[in-house]
Parts: structure tokens; C-alpha cells; sequence
């Protein structure tokens, strides 16, 4: 609980290096330092910047501007982009529904894989089965997502391989006239080899906390009095000790979203998809700096919440006791 009370003083230092990026990112922008992706003039250019200063009273004091920001922030105005002729809201609304709906499967994955990988485990401890099953997860967790992409692409989605899954974006050309099932399933199969990259770290760190966590418990006072009693060995495993470990587990669940977060960045580059990780990197390239802080700021807000979700899991399980 002690995350939840944090949360107002972390989230006003969040909002302050946010609004300080964007301020200093404005007064320091040139015209010879970004590189817009729309055929703009050097002096289209200069004139925007300038347009810019004067929208976020850059001639004020400080305080004065972070306050007239905060204002615009609770009305959910983070600006408009640099370079285009749409606001920041509309850019990461068009882009969020990718990278929400795969990070939200990756992390049904995480858990759906993850926690039987750890319940098996813990039940085979010490047999060559849970040393090698360690080692492979071990193996998986050390390998950066880029090149788990870029292996899963060359080895199931190219002529190179078993050319399985498509190779790029979320839908085929023929999709034009196609009903919404159709749509749906084949944008589904287009998210099997990305899901599966971003949810890979997670699977392992999930399986880990769960087996360690298995064994802990099944080696406790109340388990032994619970097999005397007669109990079996899969209902004592599923029913009574991997409910006292989804606490830790929740307690860690903050941990996955800044994986999740960062791994979409390399997994839509990769795969090609039409996510907040493109919308970061092309602006970041162009330097578009109300676009970067629209990002920083949602990142950093899903990091928090995630923090603060996993707290209130810990909070509702409750305190865990011997056979509870």
C-alpha cells in the first residue's frame, strides 16, 4: 500500500518532467535540427516554432507556464503536432487500439503460459525436467526482443523458413470487401508472432515467481498437514498454495508493464505495425516535441497505474495464512 500512498507525489513529479521536457525542447528547437516528414520551408519551419513559443507563453515565468499546462492537460489538450495539422490526442487515438490490443494479449499470454510453466516446475523441483525447462527460460529471458523478432520472421514468416504467419502490418490487401469475422481473425493471425515476442520476457519472469513461490509453500507446516490429511497433491497445488503465491506475483506486476511498454517500441518497428511505438520513433526522428511528451506522459502514466493496480491485487487477496 505503501505504492498507493506515493502515487500523487510520483504523478505530480511525473507531470513536471514531462511539461520540462516539452519547455526546454521548445526553446531549445532550430529549423536546421528537425527533419519534418511533410515537405515544409525553412521558413514554414521557423514559423511553426515560433507559433509554438507563443501558444505555451514561453516569455513567462516558470510556474506560470507549468500552470497554464496543467490547465490545458485537464481538459485533455496535450497540443498539436509540429508537423502535422491534427492534435497530439488525435495521433496517439488512432495509434493506441494496436499497441492496447497487443500488449493486452501479451499479457493474457504472460500469465496463461506463465503461470502452469511455474505450477509444472514446482512440482518436478530438482528432476532434469525443472533444470532444463530453467535453462531454456533462462536462454529465452537473455535474448533481446529485436532478435527474438527478427527470428521468429525469418523462421516462420519468410520463404527462409515455414512461411506461416504474415510477414507485416495487422491485414492483408484482399481484405477490402471482407466482412468483420474475416477482418478480425485475419488481424488476429497478424498479432500471433508480435504477441508472442512482447510476451516472451514475461512468460519467464512469471514462471520464475511461480515456481520459486510453489515451493516455498509446499514445503511449509500446512502443506504436510494438508497431504496427511489426505488432500491430493493437485488440489493442495492448485486450490490452496498457488493462491497464497498470486500474491507476489501481484506484487510484481507493475514490473512487466515498462517491459511491455519498451518492447512494443522494437516489436512494432519489426513487424511493421501501426502502434505508439512508430508514432514514438518517427517523432522523434522529426523532433516533434508535443507529440514525444503526449508519449512520455501515457507512458508514464501506464507505468504508475500499473504499480498502483498491482498494489490494490496484493490489497484484495489479503494477507496470506496457512491454508487460507
Amino acid at each position: 500500500m505503501k505504492r498507493i500512498a506515493l502515487a500523487i507525489p510520483v504523478l505530480f513529479a511525473i507531470l513536471l518532467f514531462v511539461f520540462r521536457l516539452l519547455d526546454t525542447g521548445l526553446e531549445s528547437l532550430r529549423p536546421d535540427g528537425i527533419r519534418p516528414g511533410a515537405s515544409m520551408s525553412a521558413e514554414e519551419i521557423e514559423a511553426r516554432i515560433e507559433q509554438f513559443r507563443q501558444a505555451h507563453h514561453l516569455q513567462d515565468p516558470f510556474l506560470m507556464r507549468f500552470g497554464h499546462w496543467l490547465k490545458r492537460l485537464a481538459q485533455a489538450d496535450l497540443g498539436v503536432s509540429l508537423f502535422r495539422p491534427r492534435s497530439v490526442r488525435e495521433i496517439i487515438a488512432a495509434a493506441a487500439p494496436t499497441t492496447l490490443t497487443m500488449q493486452g494479449l501479451a499479457l493474457l499470454l504472460t500469465f496463461g503460459l506463465g503461470v502452469p510453466i511455474g505450477v509444472f516446475m514446482a512440482r518436478r523441483r530438482d528432476r532434469w525436467s525443472d533444470r532444463a525447462l530453467g535453462i531454456a527460460l533462462y536462454g529465452l529471458f537473455a535474448v533481446p526482443a529485436f532478435w527474438t523478432a527478427t527470428l521468429l520472421v525469418t523462421y516462420l514468416a519468410t520463404k527462409a523458413g515455414f512461411e506461416i504467419f504474415p510477414l507485416r502490418g495487422l491485414a492483408s490487401r484482399d481484405l477490402d470487401e471482407a466482412g468483420f469475422i474475416r477482418k478480425f481473425v485475419v488481424g488476429a493471425w497478424h498479432l500471433v508472432l508480435p504477441v508472442t515476442t512482447l510476451s516472451i520476457a514475461g512468460i519467464v519472469f512469471v514462471a520464475r515467481l511461480v515456481r520459486d513461490g510453489l515451493v516455498e509453500e509446499l514445503d511449509r507446516d500446512w502443506a504436510r498437514t494438508f497431504r496427511a490429511a489426505g488432500v491430493s497433491e493437485r488440489r493442495v497445488v492448485w486450490r490452496y498454495a498457488l493462491r497464497r503465491v498470486a500474491v507476489p506475483v501481484c506484487a510484481h506486476l507493475g514490473y512487466l508493464v515498462p517491459g511491455l511498454v519498451s518492447g512494443s517500441l522494437v516489436v512494432e518497428q519489426v513487424f511493421d505495425l501501426p502502434g505508439l511505438g512508430r508514432v514514438l520513433w518517427f517523432s522523434t526522428f522529426e523532433r516533434d516535441i508535443p507529440v514525444q511528451q503526449g508519449l512520455v506522459l501515457l507512458t508514464a502514466l501506464f507505468t504508475l497505474a500499473g504499480f498502483v493496480l498491482s498494489d490494490l491485487l496484493v490489497a484484495s487477496l489479503g494477507p496470506r495464512k496457512g491454508g487460507s
